[in-house]
């Protein structure tokens, strides 16, 4: 697609009405479809220009990462998080030029407190930087099953304490059993 529009682009003052409408609605087509797949994805996604501006937020990150509403390219993706702990950490990141993989923050009440995982890397077009990107996934339920996980391996164990325990008492006892028969 990105060889069709360049072609079209440099024939663009060539194309008659009828072909320049064809064209657009074909790139409309093809957006739409790209925020589509985007929408359809678990994680959530938000796009900040090189001024860190906020271009674009997918719904599945507004669903996980409250935000105040905004306006694409108007407001420093910071400014757009409801959450001071999560806009300190994108601002600080974003503004050191850094990347960060798989930060971890709390998010809501004791209720339905939810962990997600942020990742901030750049966007990079061409061989060159031209934004930020920044992932949010919801890893609440992979804890969890971590949590119960460990939690099994505990009790295995004691399981198999218990049981040595056992034997090393029942083999004296046996033995005196045995001698005062």
């Amino acid at each position: 697609m990105r060889r069709y529009v360049q072609r079209a682009m440099r024939k663009l003052k060539k194309l008659d009405p009828e072909q320049l409408e064809g064209f657009i609605a074909e790139l409309a087509r093809e957006n739409e479809q790209l925020e589509v797949v985007l929408d359809s994805l678990t994680d959530g996604v938000m796009v900040a220009d090189l001024r860190n501006n906020l271009i674009f937020a997918s719904r599945p990150a507004e669903r996980l990462l409250p935000l105040y509403g905004f306006s694409p390219g108007q407001q420093p993706m910071w400014e757009a998080i409801a959450d001071r702990e999560i806009a300190n950490f994108v601002r600080t990141t974003l503004i050191s030029l850094e990347s960060a993989t798989d930060r971890e923050f709390t998010v809501g009440g004791a209720g339905d407190a939810r962990i997600l995982s942020l990742t901030i890397v750049p966007l990079v077009q061409a061989g060159k930087i031209t934004g930020s990107i920044l992932t949010i996934r919801d890893v609440s339920e992979k804890r969890l099953r971590e949590v119960r996980l460990r939690r099994a391996e505990s009790l295995a164990s004691l399981t198999t304490l218990a049981a040595g325990v056992a034997h090393e008492i029942k083999n004296p006892l046996g033995s005196i059993g045995i001698h005062i028969q």
